[in-house]
């Protein structure tokens, strides 16, 4: 094979991100990453609403770099300057993967919005990371050598269906819910509901009908939320949290779910 050849076979340019094609394939010695043995972190990641050809999973991308996190394989951060000297993330570099602390610290900093995405093509996914190898604290969280999702919190217009793809392809938890606040709104108690699955919105009860009724101002989506995301043999496939203020109808694309117009 001639030096051309191989150099366009090591690589591959797949929505728009260089990806190695050894990467899609996941480790087969890959194991769910124990948070007690690392660092906890929070960070955001943006997830095409267009799915990989292949039967591939829907790929986690960095919203900051053009970085494409795999699927079952740990992310290891590189440096070709730190890797020589006292290694990866160094102390004098800003290299390593970024994370936050806390979830709120995250959010009012507002990654958690799509203020860094075109939310027509891209959904933006929330996420809590396990941090480990050589991991640097800083002012606003850490830097870390090796990083891997164990929890990730995607918007509810993803649908189940598409988030049930996205949870056995990286083979960690997912949840959906509703948290795109505005930074000033992320409080303790907001914080403290939305890892506990409950909803901190006063919904007034209606006898009428069961379900209740649900909306987004920022998604300007406003309707009645007659079911639960349950496949054909009533198996529940996903977390389904609802966290929303009525406004005015629009189409949605939440799957699995029944919705009454207002």
């Amino acid at each position: 094979m001639s030096r051309r050849r191989r150099q366009r076979a090591s690589r591959a340019n797949i929505g728009g991100h260089n990806v190695n094609p050894a990467h899609l394939v996941p480790d087969p010695d890959f194991k769910p990453v124990d948070l007690s043995q690392a660092k906890e972190g929070w960070r955001a990641w943006s997830v095409s609403k267009e799915l990989p050809a292949f039967g591939l999973p829907p790929r986690l991308n960095s919203v900051t770099h053009d970085y494409h996190w795999a699927a079952k394989r740990k992310a290891e951060a590189q440096c070709s300057y730190c890797e020589e000297g006292d290694g990866v993330p160094g102390v004098d570099c800003g290299c390593g993967f970024y994370s936050a602390k806390s979830l709120k610290h995250l959010m009012q900093m507002g990654y958690h919005t799509y203020a860094d995405v075109d939310e027509s093509t891209h959904f933006k996914v929330v996420g809590q990371v396990a941090n480990w190898g050589k991991v640097i604290e800083g002012t606003q969280g850490w830097r870390s050598q090796y990083s891997y999702p164990v929890f990730l919190m995607c918007p509810f217009e993803m649908g189940a269906k598409f988030g049930s793809l996205l949870r056995d392809g990286y083979g960690c938890k997912v949840r959906l819910l509703n948290f795109l606040k505005a930074p000033h709104e992320i409080t303790d108690e907001f914080i403290t509901d939305l890892l506990a699955g409950r909803s901190n919105t006063t919904v007034p009860e209606r006898k009428s009908r069961q379900g209740r009724r649900v909306g987004h101002k920022q998604l300007r989506f406003t309707g009645h939320c007659a079911s639960d995301a349950y496949d054909k043999h009533g198996r529940k496939l996903i977390d389904v949290v609802w966290d929303v203020t009525p406004d005015r109808a629009v189409p949605t694309l939440v799957e699995n779910l029944v919705f009454e117009a207002a």
